[in-house]
């Protein structure tokens, strides 16, 4: 399934926020979104989601309008991890998880065996099956948002949606978990748009990166097309300021120039 958006702008409060936006996102392949703080990105994602209307343009799911696809078919459509966490939920870990189930469920149906064993092997993939009696509250930030990612990918749809997952991960859980995101995008098909702060790590595991700034795309890079030339001066000019890739023993780095 692909993700169509044409020619979409955004205000809220009467203050432009996204600026005649096109482009299509395909799956097998994980997309990163770059911007600076302020750049639009989380309303970017949100507009995908339909939480926002837009002012002008449109967003279409596989040609069909998302004004014209229901909640409950979105859902089965996309898996959406916001950059924060919902406070004051009173759930255990694994009630939490279990709700990726929702949307393939009617009325008064309970997860199949099946469902059970694939979310028990994701949360011990994810490493909260230790944890997974707890209340969200007990635990810690990073594990919170791992007990997120992992209802999402319970969700087991197309596409995943994430707004700054790797967030309050661990230095060994955010590379972990970015590993784990370009293995579905490649082995299973699915599609992975994320929005993310770090230019070093979008680089390493990003495919494709939207350069957002001021509400606009200002650049997309196909790493495998493009190369990494050309994705340094596209990440010098976002940032304004000179950043170059050096070679190392673990591949290429990104170094911001003093």
């Amino acid at each position: 399934m692909k993700i169509a958006v044409e020619n979409l702008t955004l205000k809220l409060n009467n203050r432009p926020i996204l600026k005649n936006i096109s482009l299509q996102l395909n799956p097998n392949k994980l997309i990163m979104l770059l911007g600076e703080n302020g750049a639009g990105k989380t309303q970017f994602i949100k507009t995908i989601m339909g939480f926002h209307h837009s002012d002008r343009g449109s967003i279409y799911y596989d040609n069909k309008n998302i004004k014209n696809i229901s909640l409950k078919e979105r859902a089965k459509l996309i898996s959406y991890v916001s950059q924060g966490t919902i406070p004051g939920l009173r759930y255990r870990v694994f009630e939490l998880i279990s709700m990726g189930h929702t949307p393939h469920l009617g009325y008064f149906e309970k997860p199949s065996k099946e469902m059970k064993a694939k979310e028990e092997h994701i949360m011990k993939e994810f490493g909260v099956w230790d944890f997974r009696n707890a209340f969200l509250d007990e635990i810690s930030g990073g594990e919170c948002r791992l007990v997120y990612l992992c209802k999402a990918l319970v969700q087991d749809t197309p596409w995943l949606i994430l707004d700054e997952p790797t967030a309050f991960l661990d230095y060994k859980k955010q590379h972990d978990f970015l590993k784990r995101l370009k293995t579905l995008a490649k082995d299973q098909g699915k599609g992975v748009f994320m929005s993310i702060h770090n230019p070093s790590i979008a680089s390493q595991y990003g495919e494709i990166l939207i350069l957002l700034k001021n509400g606009e795309i200002v650049d997309i890079i196909d790493k495998g097309k493009d190369g990494y030339e050309k994705l340094s001066l596209a990440l010098s000019n976002l940032y304004e300021h000179d950043m170059v890739f050096e070679d190392t023993s673990m591949g290429k780095l990104l170094i911001w120039k003093e």
